[in-house]
């Protein structure tokens, strides 16, 4: 084979690995919508591209099928779905093994910060900026970049927003897409316990240091004891018939408080106070809702004072 052949059917495959930045933005951000699900469209790019000429995808035999926007809508809601159900999974673990009931319910549960986008996208899109900042450190060749490259990063993106996700307070984490930001102060010094004033991990107003003592409290035989005794007599407060057999009920239930046991006054004939059976001691009568004239009514007459 012709060696100059050769040459320029690697030249003409390179040329197709190569994006043009402005022509992934105007993919991304297409100008006839308001709200692009911008993040699921990234995603796509990185797992399905690279683009045409004209800047869409395509997929089938040879390419010969332009991606919709409806099925890029599907293919979004797919990556969100997910990547929320990702932050729940222990690290290792692949959401895949959920089944399709377990996933709606942790859906549902989920974070509500994790879902506070416009339009049809559930999380946080990501902006023109962000993608820009994305790619800024990577080499260029005629002014584009190599697909490969991008793929790379936009895998490595995916992971770290996983990650920054999974913090419980997120405020107090500074860095961005991934990047520390540099303040120039050193961090302060964690306290301990040789410099704690209540020898505690905590202050002793939020809870007493008797709550941090080991080897103390429960036995795991005596917890559970102790939540089939609650379950018993406590869990009808918080549930109904059809939530009986519950799971959530078995956490729940020792946030129930006792009952308070109302004091009855002293030399007082008919106290008026009610009993965890919803009826009041002392009357000889059930219930003191205004009805028609019955033979209860009549007695009525004569038992209350």
């Amino acid at each position: 084979m012709d060696q100059s052949l050769v040459d320029s059917v690697r030249t003409a495959s390179k040329r197709a690995q190569m994006v043009d930045l402005e022509a992934l933005i105007r993919f991304i951000f297409p100008t006839e919508l308001q709200h692009a699900m911008s993040t699921g469209r990234l995603l796509a790019f990185g797992f399905y591209g690279p683009l045409d000429a004209d800047a869409k995808l395509r997929s089938g035999h040879k390419g010969s099928h332009v991606v919709g926007r409806w099925e890029l809508d599907t293919m979004c809601r797919q990556f969100e779905r997910e990547d929320i159900l990702q932050v729940y999974m222990p690290d290792g673990k692949s959401s895949s093994s959920l089944s399709a009931e377990e996933s709606e319910q942790l859906l549902a549960q989920a974070d509500s910060r994790l879902k506070m986008a416009k339009g049809k996208a559930m999380m946080r899109q990501v902006t023109e900026e962000e993608v820009r900042a994305l790619f800024d450190d990577l080499e260029r060749e005629d002014g584009l970049l190599m697909f490969h490259e991008m793929q790379e990063r936009i895998v490595e993106f995916r992971k770290e927003s996983i990650q920054r996700n999974k913090v419980i307070f997120p405020d107090l984490i500074s860095h961005s897409l991934g990047k520390k930001k540099s303040t120039g102060r050193k961090p302060a010094p964690r306290p301990t316990r040789s410099n704690s004033k209540t020898g505690g991990r905590v202050s002793a107003d939020v809870a007493p240091s008797s709550m941090f003592l080991a080897n103390s409290g429960y036995n795991p035989m005596e917890l559970a004891t102790q939540t089939n005794r609650l379950l018993a007599t406590r869990a009808y407060q918080i549930c109904d018939i059809e939530n009986g057999n519950s799971p959530a009920l078995t956490a729940n239930v020792r946030l129930v408080r006792g009952a308070c046991t109302p004091s009855r006054p002293e030399n007082t004939q008919h106290p008026k106070v009610w009993d965890s059976y919803c009826a009041k001691r002392g009357t000889h009568m059930g219930g003191f809702v205004k009805s028609a004239k019955s033979s209860t009514t009549a007695k009525r007459s004569t038992t209350i004072v």
